[in-house]
């Protein structure tokens, strides 16, 4: 939760998958385009397992007074 929390995750989330897009428009052939592509998809892909290991989670109890 503290990583997420953080507006520097965010920051940093969107700053790879920007560069990535960059990456795939300016891409010089299909190999360049590919893999950039696959960039997106993984910070796409790792954000989501992000948000759905925190929804998931169960919340945990205070140990007994």
């Amino acid at each position: 939760q503290q990583i997420q929390a953080n507006p520097l995750f965010d920051v940093m989330m969107e700053s790879f998958e920007a560069e990535a897009v960059e990456k795939m428009v300016q891409a010089s052939n299909e190999t360049q385009r590919l893999e950039a592509q696959l960039s997106i998809q993984a910070a796409r892909t790792f954000r989501a397992d992000c948000e759905l290991f925190l929804r998931n989670k169960p919340t945990r109890k205070g140990a007994p007074a």
